[in-house]
């Protein structure tokens, strides 16, 4: 999936110079040098949480959760998790999960997982 967006308006420095005119794209991940993966689960879904507690070394994620108790899983995890905005969930037109966002080149790869 691509994330590029393309502006509506000119964005411009704090001094008015105009950085990318409007009708412009912007890749974030031109400006990233690392993406860190994304897990999205459900965590009400004991599975969905066993399956994401295995994988915490081996991907070092960024977790987002679609429903269950935050301060539970960080507790668990050991890692901040956070609420999935709805805005990454549309973006991504994820209707299931558990999900695993990945950088491939230029492009977000969306991977449903069976755990």
């Amino acid at each position: 999936m691509d994330p590029a967006v393309t502006t509506n308006q000119p964005l411009t420095d704090q001094q008015g110079k105009i950085l990318v005119p409007s009708g412009g794209k912007i890749n974030p991940l031109d400006h990233l040098p690392e993406f860190q993966p994304v897990v999205i689960i459900d965590g009400r879904k004991k599975k969905q949480v066993d399956w994401a507690k295995g994988i915490i070394g081996s991907l070092r994620p960024l977790f987002l959760i679609t429903g269950g108790d935050m301060l539970k899983l960080n507790e668990q995890f050991g890692v901040t998790v956070y609420p999935a905005p709805k805005s990454v969930i549309d973006r991504f037109f994820i209707e299931r999960v558990p999900v695993i966002l990945s950088r491939d080149g230029e492009q977000i790869r969306v991977e449903e997982v069976v755990p």
